[in-house]
């Protein structure tokens, strides 16, 4: 996989890798709690959300998810198996994320 498939539209597989490497919890974008996610990431101890371009603020995430014909989006924590079954590989494409998460997270 290259580096910008986690970019666009392998956010999932990304931030299931990241949750794995750290435990960092994960978010997801969407426009509302139980709505399929427009986005996937994980928070940092320190407070900031990482997606493969690495650390954001809330502000600037939501931002990149906002669209005229849509509700505006909201951050929600979610959780490990939420992510999973998001898509029925996420988990395996998550195995091939492990080394750009890393590189990301500096790690």
């Amino acid at each position: 996989m290259y580096e910008s498939n986690y970019r666009l539209g392998d956010c999932d597989a990304f931030a299931l890798a990241a949750h794995h490497l750290t435990g960092w919890p994960i978010y997801k974008v969407s426009e509302k709690e139980g709505k399929d996610a427009w986005h996937w990431l994980v928070k940092s101890p320190g407070g900031a959300y990482y997606d493969a371009e690495g650390a954001k603020d809330s502000d600037e995430i939501l931002a990149e998810h906002e669209f005229e014909e849509l509700p505006p989006p909201s951050m929600f924590l979610s959780n490990i198996n939420e992510l999973r079954n998001y898509r029925s590989d996420t988990v395996e494409r998550s195995k091939l994320a492990e080394n750009e998460a890393k590189r990301v997270l500096k790690l």
